[in-house]
């Protein structure tokens, strides 16, 4: 292979590389678009979760807050409740005591004695039921706050996933850009081979040009100069010429006019 040959494909090499930076180039711009897409709506699903994990668990503490109150209270309502008897048992002797003053006689004091008996059994059962109550509500608010709970820790755990997938795809989205980087560095130094390359391709284009242009032009002197050589000596001898022999024994060529204008 020549030299022409030799830089021609050394310039065919450089531009083949030149337009497959070019592809990669887009191929990763791509890819990093993709990426910087998931990594926005990862970013946002864990925001909107963390922001609903927020109001929950303002949720669960105001729950937790009703329940200890609730607690307190029937601690306290639970201390003044009077006889300490079972709720059953309060509401069984009251009924029998409000049975017994409307069917049996009784004298002055004997009904003053069991008006008191009706009264304080009245007031355990009503600090039972509210006893009752209380536990009722208490028990509701540690359920619904365990239930709040379980869905905080739900959606932090789902949360977390995105957090997770976030880091990877940081991570992806920095190494994409890493790349791209180096593989624009390699793109200005490839195109500035090419173009040089290019540059040397063309001269010796153009030197080999000029070159075979002027040995043509030496070859055409030279056959020139023969057959002007022939015409002479068959002009001595007195034979008859060709014209192309005429030409070169009488013509004015380029050559002539070239020395003659030196």
């Amino acid at each position: 292979m020549d030299d022409i040959g030799r830089l021609e494909e050394e310039r065919n090499k450089l531009r083949d590389e030149e337009r497959s930076l070019i592809q990669n180039l887009r191929e990763l711009s791509s890819k990093l678009k993709e990426v910087r897409s998931e990594l926005s709506d990862n970013r946002d699903k864990r925001d909107q979760l963390n922001e609903t994990i927020k109001l929950l668990k303002q949720e669960r503490d105001q729950l937790r807050t009703k329940a200890k109150n609730g607690i307190e209270q029937f601690s306290e309502t639970r201390k003044s409740t009077p006889g300490g008897r079972r709720a059953a048992q309060a509401e069984k002797e009251l009924a029998s005591l409000e049975w017994k003053v409307q069917t049996t006689p009784f004298d002055r004091d004997q009904e003053k004695r069991m008006m008191i008996q009706i009264r304080a059994r009245e007031s355990q059962v009503v600090s039972n039921r509210k006893l009752q109550q209380l536990r009722g509500e208490i028990e509701k608010y540690k359920q619904e706050g365990d239930t709040v709970h379980a869905k905080i820790q739900e959606l932090a755990a789902e949360s977390q996933k995105h957090h997770l997938e976030i880091l990877k795809l940081r991570e992806q989205s920095s190494s994409i850009k890493q790349e791209i980087d180096e593989k624009v560095v390699l793109l200005d130094v490839t195109r500035e081979k090419a173009l040089l390359a290019a540059q040397k391709f063309l001269m010796a284009q153009n030197q080999n040009r000029y070159t075979t242009r002027v040995m043509r032009t030496e070859k055409d002197r030279a056959h020139r100069e023969g057959l002007k050589a022939v015409a002479q000596e068959k002009l001595e001898k007195k034979e008859k010429l060709s014209l192309l022999e005429l030409n070169a024994l009488y013509g004015s060529g380029e050559d002539d006019e070239e020395d003659t204008s030196g």
